[in-house]
């Protein structure tokens, strides 16, 4: 695999785009959205977006789950996962159009990774409204939100992301994967993004896998899961090198014509890219270990902070807080922050300010209300 096959030198373009993407237009306050989906790293990706237009979705991880939370709350759209364990998408869909009860009516986008024209022919069929194709990226979700919930939009109260800037400043670069697209499709959650990748190479164990058993008919089914799962968290994920390879892997897997070359070139890249992702978190906790934060720096950051907490911008706190946690502050400033991080975790923002007010001395500026 070629190192430099996919450098940021289009950087400054991306970081235009950046900007633009990062601050969406509309924001949809008092919006409940239900998002069945069983991939914890796809959760936290939408979980990411929807963030940042201010919605707090919620979550179900198979179709049942799904059936039962429409049965005890009010929902106005529904994100749904096709391939879910139990009964799938279209069929849980089927249920929820034919009972008779409020919700039947609700609003259901579809999601899948597959993007082929029958199954989206399959989706409306059920009784589906919209179709969101894997990878997501922010632009299609504001488009499906705009559509289906116009009678909630508002005006856009969301931070700005200097910190996510800051990060594509510093050319970080990971062979493979295309961090700056990550990045922005998990609403800017930096560490967030991080750990995701790496949990997801930490469970891909490809390497003593033989081509005889991987094309065998009673491996079949299972292996035709684990390589639609692969490419679909790969591509959500941004690991672009393994998305492609995967793509290539799977439809040749599925027609029948799959080579033991291309086989041993998929488990190569699959290697190489895990290689580099395990590399880079190594160095991302070295770095993080070692790193003393200054006062001053500390201090910017909690004018910044104060700023978005007034604002009730969940995004821009979460921005904020990913920062404060990449460094080490002193023994007395930590202990604060510790207390600080959970009352905001658990939004209890006024209380949080009031922290913030008490320590005024040792800010540079006094604090606005």
């Amino acid at each position: 695999m070629n190192s430099n096959t996919f450098n940021h030198s289009l950087l400054s373009q991306q970081n235009n785009l950046l900007d633009e993407m990062v601050h969406p237009n509309k924001t949809y306050k008092g919006v409940r959205i239900l998002v069945v989906e069983d991939s914890e790293i796809n959760q936290e990706i939408i979980n990411g977006i929807l963030t940042m237009f201010g919605i707090s979705p919620t979550f179900a991880y198979t179709g049942l789950e799904c059936l039962e939370l429409l049965n005890k709350s009010k929902f106005d759209l529904v994100f749904m996962d096709i391939l879910l364990p139990g009964i799938n998408g279209l069929e849980t869909t089927n249920e929820i159009r034919s009972c008779q009860k409020d919700y039947k009516d609700i609003p259901i986008v579809a999601m899948t990774s597959k993007n082929e024209e029958e199954e989206v022919e399959q989706c409306y069929a059920a009784g589906m409204n919209d179709f969101l194709g894997k990878p997501f990226n922010i632009e299609m979700i504001a488009t499906i939100l705009y559509k289906h919930l116009t009678a909630f939009t508002q005006e856009n109260l969301i931070g700005r992301m200097s910190n996510i800037n800051t990060i594509l400043n510093d050319k970080i670069h990971i062979p493979g994967v295309n961090v700056s697209e990550g990045i922005v499709r998990f609403g800017g959650k930096i560490e967030t993004y991080y750990r995701s990748i790496l949990s997801f190479v930490t469970d891909l164990n490809l390497e003593n896998l033989s081509f005889e058993e991987f094309i065998s008919r009673e491996n079949f089914t299972e292996n035709a899961k684990i390589i639609h799962t692969i490419k679909g968290v790969s591509g959500n994920l941004s690991i672009e090198e393994i998305f492609r390879n995967t793509v290539v892997l799977e439809r040749n897997f599925l027609n029948g014509t799959l080579e033991k070359t291309t086989f041993e070139e998929w488990i190569e890249s699959c290697t190489e890219v895990k290689r580099a992702i395990l590399t880079f978190s190594s160095k991302v906790k070295e770095n993080k270990d070692s790193r003393i934060g200054s006062i001053i720096e500390l201090n910017m950051y909690l004018e910044d902070l104060h700023q978005a907490l007034v604002k009730y911008s969940v995004t821009a706190c979460d921005e904020i807080l990913d920062v404060l946690r990449s460094a080490s502050w002193g023994d007395e400033q930590n202990e604060f922050l510790e207390y600080l991080y959970k009352v905001i975790e658990d939004y209890e923002f006024e209380l949080a300010i009031n922290l913030l007010r008490e320590r005024e001395q040792y800010f540079k500026v006094p604090f606005e209300c």
